[in-house]
């Protein structure tokens, strides 16, 4: 009995206990820069202060690669710097004394490889709300989890945000290609999913929602002109649409709303609106940007090169550059 009670507490030792991963799955802002050997002229450039990781995929700015998870090992993971004759002991310090982060609990690591750039493949190591990014085997990047400053039930400008909020950097084109797949339609009406999180958070207004916020996005007259192709999208609600959209952390008082279109259509009957940016100050809409540029940390809209295009401001207009 005693040698089955024993071989029990070594299974359990063994197996009984999952291996806990810190989440990767966010939006981080780089704040430290360093090259293990200490010539910083060797660093990289990498005008991208935002990375934003959604499942297996990574955004870099305008740069798209995909992670694969790995078990962590050190002989594996630091195989450049191991050639270089450098140990675990002088690795973590380093690490820990330039970059802020501790690797002494870690259990797994990532790997990328970029698919759209010239960025060449690396890896990720995530301490809690530290991320490492490693290049060139000796090139460290470091970065912060960016938090979100409103959270559900909270009030921005008389709009009550009963809704989780979704993380900026948003590329729309990202969003589609990482989110499209997951929302399901029940007769052709897009539904609302959380499967998309916790970078995305699509939400569907519809008429029968009482919503504040609902009501002001479902009953916007997104296009004016009654002779435009998009004519649909003049008071969605009224022409039987339901819009998709995601609300992100406002600026100060500004509470920014992307708005996208996801009905389904049947025998080209209408054209598909291509979306929108709204700024929502005091209860009302206060501009909008139709535009599918990808809005950063600073609500700074950029074209796929990463050229600035629109600015929100705190008075809820987008200024062109």
């Amino acid at each position: 009995m005693r040698f089955f009670k024993f071989f029990g507490l070594m299974l359990f030792a063994l197996f009984g206990l999952p291996v806990h991963a810190d989440e990767v799955s966010g939006t981080w802002r780089r704040d430290k820069s360093a090259e293990y050997f200490g010539s910083n002229e060797d660093i990289i450039k990498n005008k991208y202060d935002d990375l934003k990781i959604v499942n297996e995929s990574m955004m870099l700015g305008a740069c798209k690669g995909t992670l694969e998870q790995k078990e962590y090992r050190f002989d594996i993971a630091f195989q450049g710097l191991i050639k270089e004759r450098q140990s675990s002991q002088m690795v973590y310090s380093f690490m820990r004394r330039r970059l802020g982060i501790d690797m002494s609990q870690l259990k797994t690591y990532y790997t990328f490889r970029d698919s759209d750039c010239t960025l060449p493949s690396g890896s990720i190591f995530v301490s809690g709300d530290r991320l490492a990014l490693i290049q060139a085997s000796s090139i460290f990047y470091a970065y912060t989890r960016v938090k979100q400053d409103a959270k559900p039930g909270e009030r921005v400008n008389t709009i009550s945000l009963s809704q989780k909020l979704s993380r900026l950097p948003l590329d729309t084109t990202a969003f589609f290609e990482t989110c499209a797949e997951r929302i399901k339609w029940i007769k052709g009406v897009p539904q609302a999913t959380d499967k998309c999180g916790p970078a995305y958070f699509p939400y569907i207004a519809t008429k029968t929602d009482t919503d504040p916020l609902v009501r002001l996005i479902g009953t916007h007259r997104f296009v004016k002109d009654p002779s435009s192709p998009y004519a649909y999208y003049d008071n969605p609600f009224a022409n039987g649409l339901h819009p998709l959209f995601m609300i992100f952390t406002p600026l100060k008082d500004v509470l920014l709303v992307r708005v996208d279109d996801f009905d389904k259509i049947v025998n080209e009957e209408r054209e598909r609106f291509g979306g929108s940016y709204l700024a929502i100050k005091n209860g009302k809409i206060t501009d909008q940007l139709d535009d599918g540029c990808t809005m950063n940390l600073e609500y700074t809209c950029l074209d796929m090169r990463g050229n600035k295009q629109y600015q929100l401001l705190e008075s809820g207009k987008f200024k062109k550059f």
